[in-house]
């Protein structure tokens, strides 16, 4: 009885495993779903839930085709315990939003982000060659990276994914971690290779971003 009862209370102790995030607010140079840059682990699990696969530095709240039906992806970085790192895409009819109300991931979103943020938006380069806006914030006195990419790189472009991150060096980060987010081809593409992520948007800027 004593056995069973110690079962059963380490089991009600156990966070529940997520249903995935695929839909919730993105805060520019913060974080999103909840979710913000430093929180620990432990606080992580505690309002998202057990993720679907934890690799120790990458906590994946996300689930993939052909398995499951593609809606998009939410995965969280680690560096030193501690998030670093926060990745998003969503469908184009996810409820995705950022915390102005612009709905990031749908048709117009793209030029709803230009109009708000205007030249805060420097056109960079990840290590691969793919382009990508980027806006510079702080947060608790520390550089935030908020990079949105875009396809095709027009005004009718879409917005396919949204990376907030600490810079290379800075709360533990790396400047090449294992699993950054080297993106994936266009939206036709996405289902077999939203997982192709390598390297940290960390290049340089473009002539037009300079």
């Amino acid at each position: 009885m004593a056995i069973a009862l110690a079962v059963a209370t380490a089991a009600a102790a156990k966070p529940p495993l997520t249903k995935g995030v695929y839909s919730g607010v993105i805060t520019v140079g913060r974080g999103a779903a909840g979710i913000t840059l430093g929180m620990t682990r432990a606080q992580v699990i505690a309002h998202l839930g057990r993720p679907f696969a934890d690799y120790g530095r990458e906590m994946d709240y996300f689930r993939l085709p052909p398995k499951y039906p593609s809606r998009g992806l939410f995965v969280v970085y680690l560096a030193k315990s501690r998030v670093h790192m926060i990745q998003t895409d969503g469908e184009p009819n996810s409820g995705w939003r950022l915390s102005d109300g612009n709905r990031i991931f749908a048709s117009g979103g793209y030029a709803r982000l230009m109009h708000r943020y205007g030249r805060r938006l420097r056109l960079m380069r990840t290590e691969d060659g793919e382009p990508f806006y980027r806006i510079t914030g702080r947060l608790n006195g520390l550089t935030v990276w908020t990079a949105f990419f875009v396809w095709p790189l027009n005004p009718k472009g879409m917005v396919e994914g949204v990376d907030i991150l600490f810079p290379p060096n800075v709360q533990g980060s790396r400047a090449s971690a294992s699993r950054g987010p080297a993106r994936r081809p266009p939206w036709t593409g996405r289902c077999v290779a939203i997982k192709v992520r390598q390297s940290m948007p960390t290049g340089g800027p473009t002539a037009k971003g300079a």
